[in-house]
């Protein structure tokens, strides 16, 4: 049919601009590694804001990670929220241990505020850094992280630097689900553009969100997101807003983190985040299921159900596809090998977004954590920004 020749014609010719822009783009992106350890001539106080609800199985881990790094001006606030399992003992354990710790403990959540958003507001109220880190409990850093961090920012006069660490997961599915990550990841957010002033574009990431104390200030803090699941995101979204400079690098090699050990765990786990990434609006959802469709699956039937031209179209939107997961696992440093399972990822993934959005829908709300969070509450917080 002429329809599926002239749809197939638009498809190759949108992933192979994809692929270029992917290509080149990720190839911009620095890696915190090959940057220098030096603190230079001024080491700026940097205060390392951990928020924690029940954690028990990885904080101890955490936060050796950051008493052992080789930046010593810096202190380590701990905001143990509502924790219920053996996250206080460990962290009254640890703090008596090493004097940077300081811990503080949130028993109850006021209205209007997400538990982790609150945890993290109140840590850096506590904070005396001229450097605030937001990170997450389960991360792990090389003793030069924030080391290399700080002296980048402080080379490249930058407000805000966000770095992506690397995640480990066990299993053939978890790993082709990272890789798809990763590679969706840079089609959403193009991480090489929030360096330019001119672009929009914007970045956060949970695991090491680190900026100047005064952009964090300027840019109304954590209450300007404080109903935000995605505070990360969110946080970085405000900071370039108000016109800060911003960086995005990779982690690998000096931070990590164990993300998910199944795939249900997976699924569970981020059923509070992916219809949030859609700014709960179900019209999203169903424009991007139909583009999964047209882009994915009609030309993997055209293969085998179309054939001349159209069928070689297909083809090579396939092996279009291929290629893009295949690079950009490449510039990652992941398995590439996993990049032939994009379609069954792709699904799996479109599988996790339905099951956030109707798991939403029918509770009304985002359960996080022991904590109900209705959603027209968090609609209107959504419109803020």
């Amino acid at each position: 049919m002429e329809i599926l020749f002239y749809l197939a014609t638009i498809t190759l010719f949108l992933f192979i601009l994809s692929n270029i822009e992917l290509a080149l783009g990720n190839r911009k992106i620095k890696w915190l590694k090959d940057i220098s350890a030096n603190e230079g001539s001024n080491a700026p106080k940097v205060s390392i804001i951990v928020p924690a609800c029940n954690e028990e199985k990885n904080i101890e881990v955490a936060l050796k990670s950051l008493v052992t790094q080789n930046y010593k001006n810096l202190e380590i606030i701990v905001v143990n929220d509502r924790s219920t399992d053996e996250t206080a003992s460990i962290l009254e354990r640890l703090a008596t241990e090493y004097s940077n710790i300081t811990i503080s403990n949130i028993s109850e959540l006021p209205l209007g505020w997400v538990g982790k958003n609150h945890a993290l507001y109140n840590g850096a109220k506590q904070a005396k850094g001229e450097y605030l880190l937001f990170t997450d409990a389960d991360i792990v850093m090389d003793s030069t992280a924030i080391q290399r961090a700080v002296y980048h920012m402080q080379q490249n006069k930058l407000d805000h630097i966000a770095v992506m660490p690397e995640i480990k997961m066990p299993g053939f599915i978890l790993n082709l689900l990272c890789v798809a990550f990763y590679a969706y990841f840079g089609l959403l957010f193009k991480p090489w553009k929030v360096k330019s002033l001119k672009s929009k574009r914007s970045i956060g990431v949970g695991a090491f969100n680190l900026m100047r104390r005064q952009a964090y200030l300027e840019s109304g803090t954590l209450k300007a997101v404080s109903m935000r699941i995605d505070d990360d995101i969110q946080l970085g979204k405000i900071i370039k807003k108000k016109g800060f400079n911003q960086e995005f690098l990779i982690g690998k090699g000096l931070l990590s983190v164990e993300w998910y050990s199944s795939f249900k765990g997976m699924v569970d786990g981020l059923t509070k985040n992916f219809f949030t990434i859609f700014n709960y609006n179900i019209g999203l959802v169903f424009a991007y299921t139909l583009l999964l469709i047209l882009f994915y699956i009609v030309p993997l039937f055209g293969v085998f159900l179309t054939s001349g031209t159209t069928q070689y179209l297909n083809g090579f939107i396939l092996l279009s596809l291929l290629f893009l997961f295949w690079d950009n696992s490449s510039v990652y440093r992941l398995n590439r090998w996993y990049a032939f399972g994009f379609l069954l990822a792709s699904l799996l993934l479109t599988y996790m977004l339905w099951k956030s959005t109707l798991t939403t829908l029918f509770d009304r709300g985002v359960n996080w954590r022991g904590t109900h969070y209705p959603l027209k509450e968090l609609k209107t917080y959504r419109s803020k920004n």
